[in-house]
Formats: structure tokens, C-alpha cells, sequence
């Protein structure tokens, strides 16, 4: 077996143990599936989630890999992980997917090259038999290859330069990372409105879209909307107690991002705040992805779960090769809201329920990914707060709207709707 080779069979052992998708990429897949050979001095594999990689490096050097050189761009949206084994160098890259294209950055010392070809090749990925093993490669390999290297990639060309020749680069197509739209729906709780504000410094690119009912507005509350206006970003001032979708309702028909991130304002943006992860999983289909929220001590909070309407009953089931169901904390398409609202005649209480089931029956997936993930920091809520938030009246609207007469909850019990708990 060929050093470069067994290399790959090193890596492919340890990204299966790992449980990440892999495929030969780059010169190393032109040459298997034009020549049946592989590059004696450089092999190239791609991932759909390096940041595991990245984590677990220590397993990569247990069986004799080295550290080269970790390469990132100044968003953190693009890496590419350098390893040698026998003298052989192995390049591991990722794939970012914004708006039907998965773009990579190739880096050039101190120079960014971006690249770009339909997400379609992504989303199925074809097989190639060699080398003694079936191996992952892009789908219609032959047409993903011209994209890459032209119609001409059936012949060598020596002169050939990794860095100019590619057709897929294009200088055009930004860098720097997808602006989101981010969500902030507020009631009575500046203090924590506050706190969350100054850790969405953690997120590189963003424009604030923040709708508040509430009673009454502090000067140093103010002060912060006065500031937050002058820096571009978006406030929205509501009616006393509009309720919580239409202030979400009211963001969204301002939004020009392609992207949404959901957010309650007793959320903590974490210092290491990974967008990338759900952003990535934003292909096809799949609308959303719903992240995990964390107590500071690294408690998790699951709400994944399928659902069932079933003899006047909604159940709310484990989950099964996705979720219908997550937490009021995600990354979504712009696209999605177009088709899915939340519902204005609720106020707080049955709105979340109601969003997800109308997801389930439409066009749109849900995703679940744990790793992307926020604080949700529970605090003293204020009386006027805490008397709306404990409010019961939308449940029969929601009953009514469904159908049903309350919800089974997976391994608890049946809560009645229409004259709620």
C-alpha cells in the first residue's frame, strides 16, 4: 500500500469513529477518478464539520499524524487543517453552504481564494471503488470535475496552478461570512434585554432587529435604542402587550438577510459561538436548525421531540431521524417565512407549538444540532412580567386551531387545553 493511502485509511478510520462524512477532494479525487492514481506527495479530503476534526486532533496524532499548519480566515467561517504522516502531506478542508452554492476559501500565504459550485454535488454523495475500498466523492462527478477544472480535465496538464486555474474561483463572491438577521423579541425585562446585548458582540456579522411592548422605557434603555439606531441596527416599538408573534412578526417583515437567528431576550451569546454549525446544515430543504441552550455550569436543555395528532390528542414523541419540534433558539432561512408565521391572535402560551406544526406541514425540515448553542440564564422576573408570562387564554385558541383537546408529553402527562392547567 502506498504511504499517501494508507494516510487516507488512517483518516477514514478515524472520521468513521468520529461519525463525520468525508470525500476525496481536490487533486486527490482527479487523479482517482481519472488516472486510478493517487498524488505521491499531497491528499486532499473534505468534511462537512471540522470543527470535530479540530477537536479531536489528539486522535490524528496518535497514529502518527503531525500538525502542519491550521488555517483560517478572519470570520472563522472557513478552515482548512494541514497534517503529515510519512512525509506526506494531507490537507482537510470544509465546506460552507450559503444560498444553494458551498464555497471554500484556498489560502495562498496571506491571500484568500474563493471558490464556489452548486451545493447539489453535496447533497447525495457518489461512490468510487479504489484502492480497495469504496470511497465518498461528490455526485455527477464528470460535471462536478469540469466545474472545477474545466472541460478539458480528462487531459494532464503539467502546468497546471492551484492557486489562478480553477474555474470555480470567483473574486466576486464574498468572504467575509453571511450577514444574519437577528430576532429579539422583549417584554418588561431590560436587565437581561442588557446582558444579551453585550454578548452579541460574539457573533461576527449581524443587523438587530428588536421589537418591544413594553409599558415603559428607562432612559438608559433608550439610550441603548438611541445607540443601537445610529449603528444601523433595527428597533421596533409595539403597543403595549402586542404579545410575542407579533413582535417577531413585525421583525420579519423588516428582514433583508438571508439568514435569521431566533433569539428570547434572557439568552447569553457565548465567547465561542459557532454560526457555522448550523448555518451548514442549511441545505436542501432543511429551513431550520435549532441549537441546545446551556446553563453556565453546562446543564443542557433538550426540547426535540416528533409530533403526532391523533384522536383529538397532540403527541409529542422522541425523535426519529429529525425533529419536528426544538427550542425557540434557531438559525433559519429567510425563505422559510414566507411560508410559516407565527400566529398574532396568541399572545404568549401556545405560539411555539403552533410554529413547529405548521412547519411539519409544509415543504421545510428541522434539524437539531447540539454544539450550536446559547446561555439561557434564568432570572427574578418582575411582576407584570411574570403575570403575562403565566397567562393561560391562548391554549383554547390553539386547541381550537389544531383541533385537539391538549398534548401528551413524552413520558408525562396530558395536559387539557381547553381549560388549561
Amino acid at each position: 500500500m502506498h504511504p499517501a493511502v494508507e494516510n487516507l485509511y488512517k483518516a477514514k478510520e478515524i472520521l468513521d469513529e468520529l461519525n463525520l462524512t468525508f470525500w476525496l477532494e481536490a487533486g486527490t479525487l482527479l487523479l482517482a477518478y481519472r488516472d486510478g492514481k493517487v498524488d505521491e506527495t499531497d491528499t486532499d479530503i473534505c468534511v462537512f464539520d471540522i470543527q470535530t476534526v479540530l477537536n479531536n486532533l489528539h486522535l490524528f496524532e496518535n497514529v502518527g499524524f503531525e500538525v502542519h499548519k491550521i488555517y483560517t480566515h478572519p470570520s472563522g467561517l472557513a478552515t482548512e487543517l494541514t497534517l503529515k504522516r510519512n512525509n506526506i502531506k494531507m490537507d482537510i478542508w470544509t465546506r460552507e453552504f450559503r444560498n444553494g452554492e458551498g464555497w471554500w476559501l484556498s489560502f495562498d500565504g496571506d491571500k484568500y481564494i474563493p471558490h464556489h459550485v452548486d451545493e447539489k454535488y453535496f447533497d447525495t454523495l457518489g461512490k468510487l471503488d479504489i484502492w480497495g475500498f469504496e470511497w465518498n466523492i461528490p455526485s455527477s462527478i464528470e460535471e462536478y470535475l469540469e466545474k472545477i477544472y474545466g472541460p478539458n480535465w480528462r487531459i494532464p496538464d503539467p502546468n497546471w496552478r492551484w492557486n489562478t486555474d480553477p474555474f470555480c474561483i470567483d473574486y466576486d463572491y464574498p468572504i467575509e461570512g453571511p450577514e444574519l438577521a437577528v430576532i429579539i423579541k422583549t417584554f418588561e425585562r431590560e436587565n437581561v434585554l442588557f446582558r444579551l446585548i453585550e454578548s452579541i458582540e460574539n457573533i461576527p456579522r449581524y443587523h438587530l432587529y428588536i421589537a418591544d411592548d413594553s409599558s415603559k422605557f428607562s432612559e438608559e434603555k433608550e439610550a441603548l435604542y438611541t445607540r443601537l439606531t445610529e449603528q444601523g441596527h433595527t428597533i421596533v416599538r409595539l403597543p403595549y402587550d402586542s404579545g410575542l408573534p407579533a413582535g417577531r412578526n413585525a421583525c420579519m417583515d423588516l428582514v433583508t438577510e438571508d439568514y435569521i437567528l431566533l433569539l428570547d431576550d434572557d439568552f447569553v451569546i457565548p465567547k465561542d459561538f459557532n454560526i457555522s454549525l448550523a448555518i451548514n446544515k442549511l441545505r436542501g430543504n432543511v429551513g431550520i436548525v435549532c441549537g441546545s441552550l446551556r446553563t453556565l455550569v453546562g446543564d443542557v436543555a433538550h426540547y426535540e421531540h416528533t409530533l403526532k395528532i391523533e384522536k383529538r390528542r397532540l403527541y409529542k414523541l422522541p425523535p426519529d431521524n429529525g425533529i419536528d419540534l426544538g427550542l425557540n433558539f434557531f438559525v433559519a432561512k429567510k425563505e422559510v417565512f414566507n411560508d410559516v408565521r407565527w400566529d398574532n391572535r396568541f399572545k404568549i402560551g401556545g405560539e411555539h407549538l403552533d410554529f413547529f406544526l405548521q412547519l411539519k406541514g409544509s415543504k421545510w425540515k428541522v434539524l437539531y444540532e447540539e454544539r450550536f448553542y446559547a446561555y439561557h440564564l434564568q432570572v427574578e422576573n418582575n411582576t407584570e412580567y411574570t403575570i403575562k408570562r403565566d397567562r393561560k387564554d391562548s391554549w383554547p385558541i390553539f386547541a381550537d386551531k389544531w383541533d385537539i383537546d391538549g398534548v401528551q408529553e413524552h413520558g408525562g402527562g396530558f395536559y387539557d387545553y381547553r381549560e388549561p392547567w
